[in-house]
């Protein structure tokens, strides 16, 4: 019995091993199976992960960047809330600024953008062709979360969450699309011209409508002359730059949000005309006055910019605000707005109408535009009012409207020439003072819009640059170049084998082609990359008898440098033509001329066009041009030149000499021999800066 208990015991034991043995194998393929699950969820987290990065970091479709955009960049924007840490001030300065009569709302802008954000959607449907996630998010950690307490805090935040964004959108579609018309588009700081200097007088400052009246309705100019914070640039297929679009950054903190909604709904199309009558009345203005009056300041200060570039599109921003601005070529006296939301967050925008997709929809309507021509600019300034004087003002009717810019040349020997345009006056109708302020704006203001409408010829010069021979043949009195291209011009149908006009007449009929018309016959190579520091080249033909030349045209504050040139190639008379360009004369401008840049020309040198960089190597592969710079450096320096300026920038080569020749001469010196009497050896040199004394040099180059 007990053998029995003993057996079933042990089989139980047994049994119980057994059950726990498989309690621990199902236990341990439990455990197994678990660590199997977990591993395949990890390795499925991981996928996942990096399938995630992968994407994030894979470029995005058209809607998914612009939502990446407003989600990432558009959402860092914050204004610096205490007004102890943010920038103080005026928001501008617009004193002596064009202004708009009417303000209206570009009602054409919504159906413009459904129509260009259609054709990306279009284009853009297939690839994705936009900058990843990863990208965004790396952009999102340099700009936040910093507060904008000044105008310099706002611009990386307009560049990164709207211009560039708005530039890729453009650049995307110019290249999917193959446009045979542009190559490309940017945003950029400068204009692509000669750089706006100030050459303001201050004895032509007017401090208030009190003081004398000024001689005409413009104020005079006061201060430093500014210039836009940005520019759009459209390239062509061929290299020219072309600027299309001026931009303005406005301090948030002084812009609230919602700002430009409010005046936008409250002010009407008066709002300008409006403001300046409050200003004439020493009344306190209340908060919705003061809204108004800086948001036409800063309206105008824009406006303004695109009047004197020529330019058709602006717009400004305070990274709140997004307001895109365009004025008609046939009545520059209204300018359009678009308001881009003053929300740009708000959730129930879509990305469609959000700042980035209209920007690029601006800056393709910008893209389909041409610049004013330089004679539409004068013709608009002298239509238009400056800040802050009214139309009709009283202190401004009965005053001569004429341009008082006094013309030189570089000869004044002729009294036909003199009598004809010393004090030129372009043709205009002086005011009638009315006994309604009023009655005088209606009449005015017709009046004006009926002038800005009058046609003038337009055309560029499309004659072959004149040879050497010929222009040195016309400076120094030598006979025709049988082989200039334009001889026949020159020769006016007859058989003469000299040239029919001298060198002094020949300045003064350039002179006087460009009193009557900027545009006839004379283009500004600045698009080709054709300026520096001081100066911006033209191609100029002299209508009647096809001299076909270059001018090198300057601002006011370097005339004592294009002065300094003239006399230097006064100096090279012998290299003119040869090593040096032919100098022909300077002249001062009666109407200045208006460069993209807001910069004015203001005088010129007119010259021979000597030819193509040393870049662009015209010369040849079998030309030794190292021998051929040194040659041209050589006889420079025997001639006493100190060119200061001696650089691969300042050497062209020229086709008919074969030669290398030289320019750029505005900062260039000689070097004169000391008199015997003077103390010195008559074989000491004495280096001496060549400027002109005005009272020699006046009549021959500037005409007193």
């Amino acid at each position: 019995m007990a053998s029995n208990n003993a057996e079933i015991e042990d089989l139980r034991r047994q049994l119980e091993e057994e059950r726990q043995g498989r309690e621990q194998e199902k236990r341990r393929a439990d455990r197994e199976k678990e660590r199997a699950d977990r591993e395949a969820r990890e390795r499925e987290r991981q996928r996942e992960r990096a399938d995630q990065l992968a994407a994030d970091q894979s470029p995005t479709k058209f809607l998914t960047y612009l939502q990446h955009v407003k989600e990432k960049l558009l959402s860092t924007f914050s204004v610096e809330p205490n007004p102890i840490k943010a920038s103080s001030g005026s928001v501008t300065n617009v004193h002596g600024k064009y202004y708009p009569q009417t303000l209206r709302r570009w009602t054409d802008f919504d159906k413009d953008h459904d129509r260009v954000f259609s054709r990306f959607t279009k284009v853009f449907s297939k690839d994705p062709l936009f900058p990843s996630k990863t990208d965004v998010q790396g952009v999102e950690r340099d700009l936040s979360p910093t507060t904008r307490k000044d105008e310099q805090d706002i611009r990386p935040f307009v560049r990164s969450a709207m211009e560039k964004p708005a530039q890729r959108l453009v650049q995307a579609y110019l290249k999917q699309t193959a446009d045979t018309r542009t190559a490309d588009f940017f945003f950029q700081n400068n204009a692509y011209s000669l750089s706006s200097k100030d050459a303001t007088n201050p004895t032509d400052v007017v401090e208030n409508q009190n003081e004398a009246p000024p001689s005409k309705k413009r104020s005079p100019e006061r201060g430093i002359r500014g210039v836009p914070d940005r520019w759009g640039i459209r390239e062509r297929p061929s290299g020219e730059l072309l600027t299309i679009f001026v931009g303005e950054y406005k301090v948030a903190h002084k812009l609230r949000s919602g700002a430009f909604k409010r005046v936008f709904s409250s002010a009407g199309e008066r709002l300008f005309l409006d403001t300046l009558k409050r200003l004439s009345f020493p009344i306190v203005d209340t908060d919705t006055e003061k809204e108004q009056r800086i948001v036409a300041e800063v309206l105008c200060q824009t406006f303004d910019y695109m009047i004197k570039a020529g330019l058709r599109y602006g717009y400004v921003t305070s990274g709140h605000g997004l307001v895109f601005l365009m004025f008609e070529k046939s009545d520059p006296e209204i300018l359009y707005y678009h308001l881009s939301s003053d929300d740009p967050l708000a959730k129930e925008i879509d990305v469609q109408y959000g700042p980035v997709s209209q920007f690029s929809t601006f800056v393709m309507l910008s893209l389909e535009s041409e610049r004013q021509s330089p004679q539409w600019i004068e013709n608009a300034k002298s239509q238009l009012y400056q800040w802050p004087i009214l139309p009709g003002n009283p202190i401004l009717t009965n005053q001569p409207l004429s341009l008082e810019r006094s013309f030189s040349s570089s000869s004044n020997s002729s009294e036909e020439y003199k009598d004809k345009d010393d004090g030129y006056r372009p043709p205009r109708q002086p005011r009638k003072q009315q006994s309604s302020l009023r009655s005088t704006e209606h009449t005015e203001t017709n009046r004006r819009r009926q002038s800005s409408r009058t046609q003038h010829k337009t055309h560029q010069p499309t004659l072959p640059y004149c040879t050497q021979a010929c222009l040195i043949g016309l400076s120094q009195g030598h006979p025709l170049d049988q082989f200039c291209p334009n001889v026949a011009i020159h020769q006016q149908e007859t058989s003469s084998l000299n040239h029919l006009i001298s060198k002094e007449k020949f300045c003064s009929l350039v002179h006087n082609q460009l009193a009557r018309n900027l545009d006839e016959n004379c283009q500004c190579l600045d698009t080709m990359g054709m300026f520096g520091a001081v100066g911006v080249l033209f191609k100029i033909t002299l209508t009647d008898y096809g001299y076909t030349f270059v001018a090198k045209g300057v601002q006011a504050v370097d005339e004592e440098l294009l002065l300094n040139e003239a006399s230097v190639y006064a100096h090279l008379s012998k290299l003119q033509g040869v090593t040096v360009p032919v100098h022909l004369g300077n002249i001062k401008l009666a109407q200045t001329f208006p460069l993209v840049s807001t910069a004015t020309v203001t005088s010129m040198m007119l010259m021979s066009w000597a030819g193509n960089s040393l870049h662009s190597e015209d010369h040849g592969p079998d030309v030794d041009i190292e021998a051929q710079k040194q040659q041209s450096i050589k006889e420079l320096v025997a001639a006493g030149l100190v060119h200061y300026d001696l650089r691969r920038a300042n050497m062209i080569w020229n086709q008919e000499r074969q030669r290398v020749m030289v320019i750029d001469f505005d900062q260039s010196s000689i070097l004169r021999r000391k008199r015997v009497d003077d103390g010195g050896s008559s074989s000491e040199l004495a280096v001496k800066r060549t400027r002109v004394d005005k009272e020699n040099w006046g009549a021959d180059y500037y005409g007193s």
